[in-house]
């Protein structure tokens, strides 16, 4: 039927607009981490987070900011999250080792 190709391919654009921008956000968070404009890298992580919730690159850099900041609450939702995607993660770990929950 041609209303459930058009669904799907409709879907499928969507999930990729998604993707792209996940990936945008995170680009542009990235430069903002570059430049030291931690509040807008943070800002950004949370943006590609809202859309992919277990994005790890996402989830790195925002543990990794967190516990800069010596935020151990948010920090730690984070490796949390991480540890369900990627257990062995050597970020977390050093997260996770740096507030002695390791």
């Amino acid at each position: 039927d041609h209303r459930d190709l058009h669904l799907s391919l409709r879907r499928q654009r969507q999930m990729c607009i998604r993707d792209s921008d996940t990936d945008i956000a995170f680009i542009i968070g990235t430069i903002h981490f570059l430049k030291g404009d931690i509040e807008k890298t943070l800002s950004y992580m949370n943006k590609v987070l809202e859309i992919a919730e277990y994005d790890i690159d996402a989830l790195v850099l925002k543990a990794s900011i967190l516990a800069d900041m010596k935020n151990k609450k948010g920090a730690m939702e984070c490796c949390d999250k991480i540890k369900e995607i990627d257990p062995k993660n050597t970020t977390m770990q050093k997260i996770l080792y740096q507030f002695n929950e390791l």
